[in-house]
């Protein structure tokens, strides 16, 4: 994040090459087959929207009602409706926590959001802030997109309640 405020940023010496690489190496990590399953059962019309999300939140081991509510900042809740596929019908505020937890990128998360019926908008605000957050900083864990959502005085994504008293 820091990147960005020219206060910030250092003039590093380095090789050209050596930064290609580091590079080359961070985008081969992307999980393609991971994609293409995803695309596969988003394009299914017998495939919920739930089953969509439960692949991907099984990949990344969120097994636990906690795991998810760390990583969207939802109510724990949530997670069991997910996993028992009782919730295609979210609104564009609990889905977009849950992309931005799955740190997913936008053109993955248009096409979860054409699954749920959803409609982000471009031109109006949230949707606006999302789209151009997702856009320029694809992967930033839900903090730093609320920080930015903070800073540009749209409310917050996740549950107001996180936790369960007990």
């Amino acid at each position: 994040m820091l990147t960005f405020h020219p206060k910030y940023q250092a003039n590093f010496k380095y090789e050209e090459d050596d930064v290609y690489s580091a590079f080359r190496d961070h985008i081969l990590t992307y999980d393609e087959n991971e994609e293409i399953e995803l695309i596969k059962r988003l394009g299914d019309p017998t495939t919920t929207l739930c089953q969509c999300l439960w692949y991907l939140m099984e990949n990344r081991k969120w097994n636990y009602p906690e795991t998810f509510n760390d990583r969207t900042g939802l109510h724990k809740n949530y997670h069991g409706k997910i996993k028992n596929d009782k919730y295609n019908n979210m609104g564009t505020e609990v889905l977009m926590a849950i992309c931005v937890g799955l740190r997913l990128n936008l053109r993955i998360v248009e096409k979860i959001f054409d699954k749920s019926g959803n409609k982000l908008n471009y031109y109006q605000d949230p949707d606006k802030t999302y789209i151009r957050i997702l856009e320029h900083m694809p992967g930033l864990s839900l903090q730093d997109f609320n920080g930015i959502l903070r800073q540009a005085g749209i409310k917050e994504l996740g549950s107001t309640i996180k936790d369960d008293p007990d």
